[in-house]
């Protein structure tokens, strides 16, 4: 979008009367105005090739008159956008030239290994010919740094082409984590297989192990003892195909009376019955179900299965289980830092903050290092250096500069081009 600016009008002198006349004259400039909220503005992108002249670039400039056009054909294509960090994805939004898909996919990932599908859409159609627009229904997708369109199936022509496509959501809370991994679990029941067996798996905070309940349980349940009371934020779901077509997220003070604190119902976007069975477009991927809640505190948290999405025919099973929020009884270093609860910490000590929560505040020897900031300290031979990096997919750059002395300088320069 481009703004324009007046800047008023001005005399000119008339020739044929050597005099001077008033004339209304605009003078103006165009100023690019973009979505500030458009997380995907002019970040890195990667894609299944690009048709001359139109390249993956050109899906992320907000200029619905440039497009990219995919190098390969039908479902083949796909569109890969890196935020560069962490965020809840809340929205999406995708602008189609008229080579656009039948039907496709809006799929999530932190590491752009493991993927979890947060939107199948089928018989895709609008009243436009050219610029057709999808937009997600407004429910979390979950959290990610990359976001990517997969085409399954195209309506016209054999190429998918994109003309705009904008993320929207908010960076995920530093003082926030995944309180479910490690934690005690009960389950209703276990298959016997020897990788789906144990129910661990869905809290190991590993994308590639799964927990599976027999095709015999009607109604499985998953429930998870957090140890104390704690404030949560939100739950992530992270299905294998053998879904929960109805089920009902429930909490407890006491892992003994439950109260359902969000109940949904005929939920087949992933995929139905017969659809879930194609290997070429669900198998080994994650079927993502993402719930806001609101800092609600509990200390059990339980998924209860209404109906599955094939009945008897398949069991339940679960990737991860994952509880983001924090714990209400920890005094941590983000207290006074909410403005700043990101970053890089030079610390004294190492912390196992996967199982000790925050960070302790006795362990910080700075301040925080901010976007852009750069923190210099003087190494000394034989003693180590500790920095807390959060969330852990920040971008860094560490520099080591050398000198005549026999100590070093080390410089952390936070918003680099280094993920750890």
């Amino acid at each position: 979008m481009y703004k324009r600016q007046i800047t008023g009008a001005s005399n000119i002198p008339y020739s044929e009367s050597n005099s001077w006349q008033q004339a209304n004259v605009d003078y103006f400039k165009l100023e690019r105005v973009t979505d500030k909220d458009n997380l995907a503005f002019g970040k890195p992108v990667e894609a299944s090739g690009s048709q001359p002249n139109f390249g993956a670039e050109n899906a992320v400039d907000e200029d619905e008159d440039t497009r990219w056009g995919s190098g390969e054909i039908g479902d083949k294509g796909y569109f890969i956008i890196d935020l560069e960090k962490l965020y809840e994805i809340e929205k999406v939004s995708i602008m189609f030239e008229k080579a656009y898909p039948d039907d496709f996919q809006i799929l999530v990932s932190r590491d752009k290994v493991n993927w979890t599908v947060a939107r199948t859409v089928r018989g895709f159609k609008t009243t436009d010919t050219d610029k057709l627009k999808y937009e997600s229904d407004g429910v979390c997708l979950g959290k990610a740094r990359y976001v990517k369109v997969r085409c399954i199936k195209m309506a016209y022509h054999d190429k998918m082409s994109i003309r705009d496509i904008r993320v929207y959501g908010t960076a995920v809370k530093g003082e926030l984590s995944d309180l479910s991994v490690g934690k005690d679990v009960k389950v209703s029941s276990s298959d016997n297989g020897a990788t789906t067996s144990n129910p661990k798996n869905a809290v190991d905070g590993k994308d590639d192990t799964r927990w599976a309940a027999p095709k015999k349980d009607a109604n499985p349940w998953y429930q998870i003892d957090l140890g104390k009371q704690c404030a949560i934020d939100s739950v992530d779901l992270k299905f294998e195909r053998a879904y929960a077509k109805s089920f009902k997220i429930q909490i407890s003070d006491d892992g003994k009376t439950w109260t359902d604190y969000r109940t949904v119902t005929n939920w087949t976007e992933p995929g139905d019955a017969d659809e879930i069975q194609k290997d070429a477009y669900y198998a080994n991927l994650e079927l993502g179900n993402s719930i806001h809640m609101d800092n609600v505190k509990t200390r059990y948290v339980r998924l209860y299965t209404d109906e599955k999405v094939r009945g008897g025919s398949w069991g339940l099973s679960l990737y991860e289980f994952e509880v983001w929020g924090k714990e209400t009884d920890k005094t941590d270093y983000w207290t006074n830092q909410s403005k700043k609860n990101y970053g890089i910490y030079p610390i004294s000590a190492l912390q196992d903050t996967e199982k000790a929560g925050m960070i302790d505040s006795s362990l910080v020897q700075d301040d925080v290092i901010g976007t852009g900031d750069t923190y210099d300290v003087v190494y000394e031979a034989n003693k180590d250096l500790y920095f807390y990096v959060n969330p852990r997919e920040l971008y860094y750059d560490c520099l080591l500069y050398t000198s005549d002395a026999a100590d070093d300088l080390l410089c952390v320069d936070l918003g680099g081009r280094r993920i750890i």
